[in-house]
């Protein structure tokens, strides 16, 4: 079918389309008239078989109603016969001198003979209700036309009470003093013997009652089958179709007692065929049961079914084939019929239509084929005044303003390109595969690669510095919604800082995206200058305070060891307990040195955004200690930590020196910016929260990102607070309302801008004389995985092997040879890089590990290492500074120094880093 209507596509595709017109018209006509003609035939057909369905049962409801009316007349009679069966008793019972015996002979006899349809009949008393006889009855049947009395029942040998015909209606336990629910009881069929012949049977069994209502007996009246057959000669004339017919089944529904083919009389039901069975609980006399498609014969039968009054059940069966013939003949000839005449009516209308539609849609088609080509000024004209000629007045308006829009829109289209191709950003779109279709003269400029060399080619191929970027811009295109990167490193010739945006695009069906890249390289480096100069503010604001903090770690320190050079130059003797006690002063002296060059290095320091799991409760804790070392004591600082972790994305180099600002912000409110007279100091209270983004929190936020939850830290101080005008200015660049040399005005615009660049906000809330609050919202960060600096207990590990120590600081290079000589290790010494290197080039076999500091004279720690790397490129290296791991460090490490480690360090430090490096856990 497939193949059919594509040969028909191609055989159409290049007609003239006044052959496609009248083609269409005609096969439309067609359809709709066939469409119609046979929704017709087949209301017309649902008619006639409705018809046909009525006349069937009618037909079935005919015949069973002769059949009633046979089977009343017989059942009427047995209902007589109890009737008389009862009233014998009654006066019997009552001592009236009847011959009982001659009055039941005489009734019966003339009854019979009253009744041509039966075989006979009899009355049939309960043992000993007759004066004590056991047995009774004379039992009057038909024979060679003419009725006689048999008396061969009343003997001792045929026990009717155990016969089938009299436990029908009498059950063996069944209480005499209770009636039973049906009046007449019919048997199966069955064999019984009547003067000595094996006869078959249908018995009507009738219960007989006294007049106080007990049973007394059964009278009973009998059917032979050959009887009955003949009795329903009626219905040997049935012809409704050629093969129907009509069946009389008994009482339970299997044995066929009337068939028109005598040999199935007696035979069992679904003998004709395995589905036509009766359910005698589904088939009431009250309604006909209609069983479809039963198969008898090799011949498909409709079949209904319904009980008698009897409590037969009459059963005709009709092929639906013979049945709707005549019906399907009728239709036959009602669809050719109709086809003859929509035929004629599809031919007049192609001429009408050619004639009067056609030759002016082909004049409309030419003129817009005029158009398509480009000419404007043709016109066309018809003069008839219809539909067609309204078009063809709307296709003249059309082309002028066509003629207008293209003017235009190619005017339009050099602006745009104009704008484009002028702007700085770097602007390219790409299809959904990545191929490029526009590429701008920034991008050409940027990237050196030519518009002509891009268009047409994958970026991610030519240009894979844009590679990181593909699954933004995939994502871009699936959700139709832009994706944003701010700051972005990427590297052409130089490195350079982007803001990168990709805009979702869909035009002519197809998708795809644009790139926009704001070149912020300019912007960022003085961004970089105007924070190095903030944090060299802090670093002023705090140095007094550090300053005090180290000479007081420096006072314990030479106190101490003063104190034990006088007592060993005098020779006085020092006791352990005194001595260890010195010991442990000086180490905690010393550590805490270590911690506030380590301060100090982190605020001075140039730093590169890196986005980490960061914990603002020990954010807010270091800060805290700063705080406390260097503020004056007259500002109590308080730290309220939000929960055992506040999890945000972030770099904590920045978050720290945000909340550095807020913090040195609100000593100087409560200190130098109160008057002479004004008493100094107040409370600085730090806290960290957690904050649900309700609904009322996105109303009164409405910086607020929806579904997104955020961390709060809120600096607040009771310093001078401010008025609300100059709230409105306290983030611009260079406001600052502090005294001339506490403060540039750089602070509070870095911290906006910090928290901006990590997706956050910022709200505050002043009043003059009551101080003021800042509160920072952070996106919270949904992963647990954090990583807390905690310091080890561990012992100190014992090794083996020669270690080159290479330091030029002779205390630090004795220190670490005595360190390592009692954690078993043997130890070269050298003084410089020169040193170093002529060692190792001599024993670079022997030596396992070499201890190299990084910043050196006459040989730099990175020449050193790479000097080394160029005899043993194996050599296993444990790097050494003063400084932290900064950029210069991570450069050496990216060079294959296999680990670091920040001066000062401890003995236990050494050890374990000399023993895991030793042991190849580095």
């Amino acid at each position: 079918m497939r193949r059919f209507a594509l040969d028909i596509r191609n055989f159409m595709r290049d007609k003239p389309l006044r052959f496609k017109i009248i083609v269409g018209v005609f096969v439309s006509m067609i359809l709709i008239n066939v469409a119609g003609t046979l929704i017709n035939a087949a209301i017309i057909h649902r008619a006639f078989a409705a018809i046909v369905e009525r006349d069937i049962e009618n037909s079935f409801l005919y015949n069973l109603e002769k059949i009633n009316n046979t089977t009343s007349e017989m059942i009427n009679s047995g209902k007589a016969v109890a009737l008389v069966g009862e009233i014998l008793f009654e006066i019997y019972t009552e001592g009236h001198r009847i011959d009982i015996d001659r009055v039941c002979t005489i009734f019966l006899q003339r009854k019979v003979e009253q009744i041509p349809v039966i075989l006979g009949s009899g009355i049939w008393y309960e043992p000993y209700v007759l004066g004590g006889r056991r047995f009774f009855g004379p039992y009057a049947y038909w024979e060679n036309n003419r009725v006689k009395v048999t008396w061969e029942y009343n003997t001792p040998d045929y026990n009717y009470v155990e016969h089938h015909w009299y436990t029908i209606a009498i059950p063996k336990d069944w209480d005499r003093a209770k009636k039973r629910s049906d009046p007449v009881y019919i048997t199966r069929p069955y064999d019984d013997y009547l003067q000595g012949k094996k006869i078959t049977f249908l018995t009507m069994a009738i219960p007989m009652y006294s007049p106080g209502g007990r049973i007394i007996g059964v009278s009973t009246t009998d059917w032979v089958i050959e009887v009955i057959h003949s009795h329903l000669a009626f219905l040997n004339g049935f012809y409704y179709t050629p093969n129907s017919f009509v069946v009389l089944v008994d009482s339970a529904g299997r044995t066929m007692l009337y068939h028109s083919d005598r040999a199935k009389i007696m035979k069992d039901l679904s003998s004709l065929s395995p589905g036509l069975t009766i359910d005698p609980s589904s088939i009431s006399p009250q309604k006909t049961r209609f069983i479809r498609d039963i198969s008898i014969g090799g011949r498909t039968y409709d079949v209904l079914a319904r009980r008698t009054d009897a409590g037969f059940y009459f059963v005709m069966a009709v092929p639906p084939g013979e049945s709707y013939a005549a019906v399907l003949r009728t239709m036959g000839i009602f669809i050719a019929l109709s086809l003859v005449v929509i035929g004629v009516i599809i031919l007049l209308a192609s001429r009408f239509i050619n004639a009067s539609v056609i030759r002016r849609v082909l004049a409309i088609n030419r003129r817009i084929t005029g158009i398509e080509q480009g000419d404007y000024t043709g016109d066309i004209s018809f003069s008839e005044r219809d539909e067609l000629t309204h078009i063809a007045d709307n296709i003249r308006h059309m082309a002028a303003t066509i003629l207008q829009r293209e003017q235009q829109l190619v005017g339009l289209q050099r602006y745009l390109f104009n704008i484009i191709e002028s702007m700085p950003s770097m602007l390219f779109s790409l299809k959904q595969d990545g191929t490029v279709s526009q590429w701008n003269a920034a991008a050409a400029r940027i990237t050196r690669i030519t518009a002509g060399s891009a268009i047409g080619a994958v970026l991610w191929d030519f240009l894979p510095q844009f590679a990181p970027y593909r699954l933004a811009f995939e994502k871009a295109i699936l959700s139709n919604e832009p994706q944003a990167m701010f700051r972005e490193v990427v590297t052409f010739r130089e490195q350079r800082y982007f803001n990168i945006s990709i805009f979702p695009l869909t035009g002519d069906g197809e998708r795809g995206g644009v790139f926009l890249c704001d070149d912020i390289t300019d912007v960022e480096y003085k961004d970089m200058q105007l924070r190095q100069a903030q944090k060299m503010e802090i670093v002023g604001t705090l140095a007094g305070g550090l300053a005090h903090d180290f000479n007081n770690v420096l006072a314990g320190i030479i106190g101490t060891t003063s104190l034990l050079k006088y007592r060993f130059a005098n020779n006085i003797q020092v006791p352990r307990e005194e001595l260890d006690a010195a010991v442990e002063t000086v180490d905690e002296a010393a550590k805490r040195a270590a911690e506030i060059v380590q301060q100090l290095l982190v605020l001075a320091r140039k730093h590169e955004y890196t986005f980490v799991p960061v914990d603002l409760n020990e954010s807010v804790e270091r800060v805290m200690k700063i705080c406390r070392t260097t503020f004056d004591k007259s500002v109590e600082i308080q730290s309220v930590p939000g929960g055992t972790s506040a999890l945000v994305l972030a770099d904590p180099v920045q978050i720290e020196q945000v909340i550095l600002n807020l913090c040195v912000n609100g000593y100087h409110a409560m200190t130098v910016m109160r008057g002479p007279e004004e008493r100094q100091g107040g409370v600085l209270t730090v806290t960290v929260d957690f904050i649900r983004a309700d609904e009322r929190f996105m109303e009164t936020q409405p910086d607020a990102e929806p579904g997104r939850d955020y961390r709060v830290v809120s600096v607040r101080d009771t310093g001078v607070g401010m008025e609300q005008k100059i709230i409105a200015k306290i983030f611009d660049p260079f406001f600052t309302t502090k005294l001339k040399g506490y403060g540039t005005g750089l602070g509070l615009s870095m911290v906006y801008n910090i928290v901006k660049q990590h997706q956050g906000f910022i709200n505050i809330y002043s009043e003059p004389r009551l101080g003021s609050s800042f509160n920072i919202y952070l996106p919270a960060h949904d992963t647990r995985a954090v990583t807390h600096a905690r310091e080890r207990e561990l012992k100190v590990p014992r090794g083996s092997g020669l270690i080159l120590v290479i330091e030029d600081e002779p205390a630090i290079r004795n220190t670490v040879r005595t360190i390592l000589e009692i954690c078993g290790y043997k130890v070269l010494l050298a003084e410089n890089g020169e040193e170093g290197l002529a060692i190792f080039r001599e024993r670079h076999r022997e030596i396992d590990m070499v201890l190299l500091d990084m910043v050196m004279p006459r040989r730099s720690g990175r020449d050193t290492f790479l000097a080394m790397k160029e005899i043993d490129d194996g050599v296993r290296v444990l790097l050494a500074s003063g400084f932290s791991k900064d950029e210069r460090v991570e450069e050496i490490m990216s060079l294959g120094v296999i680990a670091f480690i920040q001066k000062p360090y401890t003995m236990e430090r050494l050890a374990t880093a000399v023993w895991e490096i030793m042991n190849g856990m580095s």
